[in-house]
């Protein structure tokens, strides 16, 4: 009889289920903590390391990310995004999880989170800290001005300026600069076009009315006419060319 209270004691111990999630480690994305910034012009590889342990069995992870939590849309259909998502079963414990992702050309830059969870054979399951994944470009917006024609265009004081032409960018247009300059550098005259919530990877000088009104008075002579064109990630090109003022 002393036996049972024993017997019932070592069943329930044998019974008693497992509620313990997964550990899952510190995460690193190419072997960097918390962000990794990546060039979408010279690498789009990303491996994923971290260490994950469970009291009992393992059975698999799941690493993924779902769209950017500061990124740029884009105008274009040809860009999406970023937005990846895999599970592979796991038959070691502790699994030191060691996998690899590309991120696809046509990605919109901007942060993404990445994220890994785990699940054990009873189906408990473990998310890890997320990390941060910063796509970016290095690729300098074009400017193409087919008007005014630096080479043949003079001026007189109070005249406009009117520009046409195209900027394009494989990402997203944010600035657009128009100053004329006189010999020391100074601007006399100048407009922008400001971009933050409406992305544009094409623009078109001509139908945003792009121009620069000369003042009323200038000496006669030749000014520097300078467009500066950035983009979402920095990237600055320039066009200048000196014009006449008669």
């Amino acid at each position: 009889m002393r036996l049972f209270p024993f017997l019932v004691l070592l069943l329930l111990i044998s019974c008693k289920k497992d509620i313990t999630p997964p550990v899952i480690g510190n995460i690193t994305l190419n072997q960097e903590p918390d962000t990794l910034r990546i060039n979408l012009d010279t690498s789009t590889k990303v491996l994923i390391e971290c260490l994950i342990e469970d009291e009992t069995e393992l059975s698999q992870y799941r690493i993924f990310s779902n769209g950017s939590i500061i990124g740029s849309p884009s105008d274009s259909s040809s860009f999406q995004n970023f937005v990846y998502s895999v599970n592979n079963g796991i038959d070691l414990n502790p699994f030191m999880l060691s996998d690899s992702f590309n991120i696809q050309s046509n990605s919109c830059t901007g942060l993404y989170t990445v994220k890994v969870s785990a699940i054990d054979l009873e189906g408990n399951e473990a998310l890890g800290e997320e990390v941060f994944l910063w796509i970016f470009s290095s690729e300098a917006p074009f400017s193409n001005i087919t008007s005014p024609d630096f080479n043949s265009s003079s001026y007189s004081a109070g005249d406009t300026i009117f520009f046409e032409g195209t900027v394009t960018d494989n990402i997203a247009i944010k600035n657009i600069y128009l100053n004329i300059y006189d010999e020391d550098g100074v601007s006399l005259a100048s407009e922008q076009f400001n971009y933050s919530d409406t992305v544009f990877t094409s623009w078109d000088y001509l139908n945003n009315d792009a121009r620069i009104e000369l003042p009323t008075v200038l000496e006669t002579g030749k000014y520097v006419l300078r467009v500066r064109v950035i983009d979402n990630d920095g990237n600055l090109s320039i066009t200048q060319d000196s014009v006449n003022i008669n």
